[in-house]
């Protein structure tokens, strides 16, 4: 079947979500979501009442000028999940679950349906990461051994922690556009210094995230 691999892949997603998935926001969490929060209450990135959108207001909004506060962290991960925000907010607004979901509010800091944006948000980014890496690694080996070692590169390290535990960090995000760009790189390397420098690109890629 031409798509069984795909198939395999959002199976063993949908799976972990299911069992492991929590649709919360916590610490920095809260400084990419206050983004969010802030333009779609604020209409604006900037606001005289940080304090409306997260209790951690403090650390994760500075001084601008005057009475005015932004969002000290950076806003890939807040674009990247804003479809899903967006959807979850449209459906909370339907009234489905309100009870629930502003006693969820009180407890969590964040509604049941903004939990679920962003953890929906992170599973499908994560789906990409995880499928971009086996993609590339098919063109090495065999499709059975590039799904293993794939999943051998998500267990391993911090990418299921990050998905499913801890879902409101922006590492996700940004590993899912750093393996899109290597993955459209790699598709068009046609000679050697092309290589050389696709690995070089690696290596530094490498470094940085060590160095952090």
């Amino acid at each position: 079947m031409k798509y069984k691999y795909l198939f395999l892949i959002a199976s063993l997603f949908i799976l972990l979500f299911v069992l492991f998935g929590r649709p919360i926001v916590n610490g920095d969490g809260f400084g990419y979501f206050g983004i969010y929060r802030t333009l779609k209450t604020e209409n604006s990135l900037t606001t005289q009442n940080p304090e409306q959108f997260t209790n951690y207001a403090n650390w994760t909004y500075g001084h601008v000028w005057d009475n005015t506060y932004s969002p000290l962290y950076f806003h890939g991960a807040a674009a990247l999940w804003s479809p899903f925000l967006v959807t979850s907010d449209l459906i909370g607004e339907t009234g489905i679950l309100s009870d629930f979901s502003e006693n969820y509010l009180e407890v969590h800091g964040v509604s049941f349906f903004e939990g679920m944006g962003v953890l929906v948000g992170t599973t499908a980014l994560s789906f990409l990461t995880f499928y971009f890496v086996f993609l590339i690694l098919k063109r090495y080996f065999s499709k059975n051994i590039s799904l293993f070692a794939s999943f051998g590169i998500f267990f391993s390290n911090f990418l299921f922690f990050y998905t499913f535990i801890e879902p409101s960090n922006s590492h996700i995000p940004a590993l899912s556009l750093i393996t899109l760009g290597l993955w459209l790189i790699h598709n068009r390397i046609i000679n050697l210094d092309q290589k050389n420098t696709y690995h070089d690109l690696i290596n530094k890629l490498k470094e940085s995230a060590d160095s952090n």
